[in-house]
């Protein structure tokens, strides 16, 4: 990987886990000389957690101190890149000749009650193979993830 090798990691031992257990990062520490090389690297790893979930709790923390990195913040940025080195399989693929759509269905129900008006509705949306079941009547604003049976049965029913 071009971001290994750039930051000068491609001979280091790799390690099973992007952060320590128990790792507190703080305002502690000497500041790095040139800050913005820390933050040239983090921005990488941002942009990585998109199709590299794994890193995000790790890059998120290293993010907090993109203002004034010191070297212990430093230190845990190139630990995550070891852990890159050593988990060159993982992650998402995202294909440039699959064709992501975005689809999103609404079942919407109006119905009359004595006084007042009733309102139903169930909001579907899949990007590409991925399903999300954003909200419906009950659980306004919800987002989870439906497993593969669930997809298939909101699919047939809401096509």
């Amino acid at each position: 990987m071009e971001i290994l090798k750039d930051s000068g990691v491609l001979g280091a031992k790799p390690v099973n886990f992007p952060m320590e257990q128990n790792t507190k990062l703080s305002d502690a520490g000497d500041l790095l000389k040139d800050p913005s090389q820390y933050r040239r690297l983090v921005g990488r790893l941002i942009y990585l957690t998109i199709t590299r979930s794994d890193i995000m709790y790790s890059v998120h923390v290293l993010s907090r101190f993109m203002h004034a990195p010191r070297k212990p913040h430093m230190e845990a940025a190139l630990r995550v890149l070891r852990y890159l080195k050593g988990t060159p399989g993982q992650g998402l693929f995202l294909s440039s000749q699959n064709g992501m759509s975005l689809r999103v269905f609404l079942l919407f129900r109006l119905g009359w009650l004595p006084n007042d008006w009733e309102i139903n509705y169930r909001l579907l949306c899949f990007f590409g193979f991925f399903a999300c079941f954003l909200a419906n009547e009950k659980t306004e604003n919800s987002v989870t993830l439906l497993s593969r049976s669930r997809i298939q049965s909101y699919d047939k029913y809401m096509l």
